[in-house]
């Protein structure tokens, strides 16, 4: 009697172990579902998007431009229900006139940054949406406060002298309001002298290389002028190649690229902008593809689906916007538009310890049932 009753147990714990393994196998779900969801955490409502979802109200313009994007690939801003009819999965139309309200208040405040009208103007562009003809006209006027006539476009309207950043950005504004940009030719020997000796960009024509100023000339010449009038090409190539981590000893950071010589930790950031700088200029120059690729799937945060930086000591890593951002485009440069990687079905961190959870909570309730059941059946016997 004893042993059948054993038996009956085991047999019921193996049965609620396979049904649990079951469940979080049915219950697993793709990269980009993860990715998309963790986006829509970070919604606030009608007004953009904050970059973490613990930012709470915190909107942010780049943050609200990159997450748009990313839905609007998955054809995730709108969708249709069985009868045909659209369905908003983020409200477009009030967004958009939130933002092009914002829009004309920034260009209206004395020392607004470009940065911040860039990422309105590229959300509203994703979003197809007419921009005004004041909102416009309001941008140009705003461009050529900043037009150093040829020496760049500075960051705000106070500024003495241009960036590399800053050009980008106005130049790419440019570009989304079909207007033609002045002194172009005049701007690009500017950039062009902008390149240091080891092959990287500074900032402007006096400050040394950074990964990022390489990767806005890049950019500029790419969408602007022609990527075959770099100069030094295959320095620069070599710059950017110089930030890679090639140690396989070192498991937290090999396949991603160092932000710069004295970091500790490869960033997704710095990782996509050497990256995609090297891809523009010759593809066949990038090292070890797969090795970035999954560094980069990696840095997947099992807790929310966002992507995350390796942070040093005991400082909390947390997802967000912009560095999902970066994972994304890196990964359409690694594994093609089509993103096989993200279609990858995968259970994440909360379905394990739900099932876990619920597994603790029934064996502990049938611990206690059998204990109870001993007891009486030793009463009994006595």
């Amino acid at each position: 009697m004893k042993t059948s009753r054993i038996r009956i147990i085991t047999f019921f714990i193996l049965f609620l172990i396979i049904s649990l393994n079951f469940s979080t196998f049915v219950l697993a779900k793709q990269r980009k579902t993860y990715l998309t969801d963790f986006l829509l955490d970070c919604e606030v409502k009608d007004k953009g998007f904050s970059n973490s979802p613990q930012e709470e109200d915190d909107i942010s313009y780049e943050s609200t431009a990159y997450a748009i994007e990313i839905l609007n690939d998955y054809q995730l801003l709108e969708k249709r229900d069985i009868f045909g009819e659209i369905e908003h999965t983020v409200n477009t139309s009030d967004l958009q006139e939130y933002l092009e309200d914002k829009g004309k208040d920034k260009i209206n405040e004395a020392e607004i940054n470009i940065y911040n009208i860039y990422y309105i103007l590229k959300a509203l562009n994703i979003m197809d949406y007419d921009t005004s003809s004041s909102l416009e006209s309001n941008v140009k006027h705003y461009l050529n406060s900043l037009n150093l006539n040829g020496s760049g476009f500075a960051p705000k309207p106070s500024s003495v002298s241009g960036s590399l950043s800053s050009t980008y950005f106005a130049m790419m504004i440019y570009e989304i309001i079909e207007d033609p940009i002045p002194y172009e030719k005049s701007h690009k020997n500017w950039i062009r002298s902008c390149i240091n000796s080891n092959g990287g960009y500074g900032g402007n024509t006096t400050l040394p290389s950074t990964i990022l100023d390489t990767f806005y000339a890049i950019l500029i010449f790419e969408q602007i002028y022609d990527i075959e009038d770099l100069p030094s090409e295959d320095n620069t190539i070599e710059y950017l190649k110089s930030f890679y981590v090639d140690e396989e000893s070192d498991e937290d950071n090999y396949g991603g690229y160092l932000p710069d010589d004295k970091a500790e930790n490869a960033l997704i950031s710095s990782t996509y902008y050497c990256v995609k700088g090297i891809s523009l200029i010759d593809k066949s120059e990038l090292k070890d593809e797969d090795e970035t690729l999954n560094w980069i799937l990696n840095r997947q945060d099992a807790k929310d689906g966002g992507f995350t930086d390796n942070s040093d000591g005991d400082e909390q890593k947390e997802s967000s916007v912009t560095v999902s951002y970066f994972a994304y485009q890196a990964l359409i440069v690694l594994d093609g538009e089509e993103l096989p990687s993200l279609e990858q079905k995968v259970f994440m961190l909360e379905f394990i310890w739900v099932d876990w959870l619920i597994f603790v909570v029934i064996l502990s309730s049938l611990g206690v049932a059998v204990i109870v059941g001993y007891i009486r059946w030793r009463k009994r016997r006595i």
